[in-house]
């Protein structure tokens, strides 16, 4: 059973977030695997693959078209800076100063994803890129 199974309870998520949250998390199961545009200061920049959601943030796969190039620099930073210190719990100051700076720039960029299916809008406050990974918090 995979850890997702086992925090549930044995129930999968689609029967977990029905049983406990009713109507308001079927929403969230039923976007799962929606498509949608990801967009940066007006530009179509790629289309996300959604996954799932957890809590307010929602995830899934990135596929970057050739617009992308014009943001890709600020988003590879920051996963270096991520991923700079994996063996320990703990940011070297440096980094943290570094990686706080990334995100400002990040956050600056105007993110929208226009969802395919619904045909509608979803503002976005955070977006973090990571190689094929995409995650976001919506405003």
């Amino acid at each position: 059973m995979n850890d997702s199974l086992a925090r549930a309870g044995g129930k999968a998520p689609r029967e977990r977030w029905t049983a406990a949250c009713g109507h308001v998390r079927m929403e969230a199961v039923l976007r799962a695997r929606e498509k949608a545009r990801l967009y940066l200061n007006g530009k179509h920049v790629g289309d996300v693959l959604i996954r799932g959601w957890e809590s307010s943030w929602g995830f899934g796969d990135f596929h970057p078209n050739e617009n992308f190039s014009d943001f890709a620099v600020f988003f590879g930073r920051w996963s270096l800076l991520m991923h700079a210190s994996d063996d320990d719990e703990s940011i070297p100051r440096e980094i943290a100063d570094e990686l706080r700076e990334a995100e400002y720039q990040m956050d600056s960029f105007k993110a929208r994803l226009y969802m395919v299916e619904a045909g509608e809008w979803r503002d976005i406050g955070h977006v973090n890129i990571d190689g094929g990974m995409i995650e976001w918090k919506e405003r």
